[in-house]
């Protein structure tokens, strides 16, 4: 073959690549396996082998997955999980202290917990960091190298890559964990206090707290829309992936939804098919470690009660979400990392996968 030829080849192959480019994105909540109970340190599930064993399952599973990006939540502690996940698996990453408490960088208390969110991509995409929102949080301070802060604090990161020479923002959050809007624990609710186990006022203020818990994420979800709009420009493309602790009926879905994000999950699968991200009666992590506490015992406050309670329902609360992506260019959406080789499974939740089509016309 003559070079020209050979030239000419190369330069449609080339061309080809960049006409079209599928990418796969997975996001993960990789469960800190803390607690969250201590002041000095952090009371933890695991043992130290079984976190380091869960970790390598994690890094073999998304090998076998070879997903183009990534976005985890409760990767602890920042920055050596995320510094060492990126390695394992040779991407480029960025991320953002959540919650550390009192910290000046790795020192400070609780001394195990430093937690957050990351995304990571192929070097080839060229990874960089557009920002990091606070959604919500008490009072104090959460930087990265710094922190002086002891109340629940959520957030959202930003990230930007290039796919055919097109700016792509990934968006990565985690939302409050309170209960659902949801009667089923109004009912729950009303039982106990039913049964005498709480008094009238004792049943009020639980009741403001559940609907304090809904206030607080619906308005984390108006927050990262706000600022979704002031970093990201248009007509953008933007996948928006992460833990929202909501269901796919909530009001949180569908303000998304309004806002033009697509779940790719229901893009591609059937309205019956509930797509499970939490599932206790299938999840080893969630059968070994959550315990289900009697409604009726008096030592157990009634606010454990009923997260532990929600804990026992299936439910998918994690997504892969896109803006001004073609429907058509949704390749797939599917739930990963739902294997547990040895009965063990990498976290307590299943991760999502989506596949896009970048197609520019």
């Amino acid at each position: 073959m003559s070079l020209r030829k050979v030239h000419l080849l190369l330069s449609v192959l080339i061309i080809g690549g960049l006409s079209a480019q599928e990418l796969t994105f997975v996001t993960i909540n990789v469960w800190s396996g803390l607690d969250y109970k201590g002041i000095v340190r952090m009371g933890e599930y695991e043992s130290r082998q079984v976190r380091q064993a869960r970790y390598q399952l994690l890094v073999e599973e998304l090998q076998a997955l070879k997903p183009d990006v990534i976005a985890v939540n409760e990767a602890n502690p920042l920055p050596g999980y995320v510094r060492r996940l990126a390695t394992d698996l040779d991407y480029d990453y960025i991320y953002n202290v959540g919650m550390s408490g009192m910290k000046i960088g790795c020192l400070g208390i609780p001394a195990n917990f430093k937690e957050g969110d990351a995304i990571l991509a192929r070097k080839s995409l060229s990874l960089d960091k557009v920002g990091a929102k606070r959604l919500s949080s008490g009072a104090g301070y959460i930087g990265n190298l710094c922190s002086l802060h002891f109340a629940e604090s959520n957030q959202a990161i930003a990230g930007r890559i290039r796919v055919n020479g097109q700016s792509v923002f990934i968006v990565n959050t985690h939302l409050h964990a309170g209960l659902p809007d949801d009667q089923r624990w109004r009912r729950e609710m009303d039982m106990i206090h039913q049964s005498g186990s709480m008094t009238d006022e004792e049943y009020q203020y639980v009741v403001e707290w559940w609907r304090g818990g809904i206030d607080r994420r619906q308005n984390e979800v108006q927050a990262l829309l706000a600022w979704m709009r002031a970093v990201i420009p248009q007509e953008a493309p933007v996948i928006l992936m992460g833990d929202f602790n909501a269901g796919p009926q909530s009001e949180e879905i569908a303000w998304l939804q309004v806002e033009d994000f697509v779940d790719t999950w229901s893009q591609s699968h059937e309205p019956d098919d509930a797509g499970i991200t939490w599932g206790p009666k299938e999840n080893a992590n969630i059968q070994t470690y959550y315990d289900v506490p009697d409604p009726y015992d008096a030592s157990v406050s009634i606010y454990e009660k009923l997260k532990a309670l929600n804990r026992q329902v299936a439910r998918r609360i994690d997504y892969i979400l896109v803006k001004n992506v073609p429907r058509e260019h949704i390749m797939t959406g599917e739930v990963v990392l739902d294997h547990a080789p040895g009965g063990q499974h990498p976290s307590d939740h299943f991760g999502v996968l989506t596949k896009i089509n970048f197609n520019p016309e």
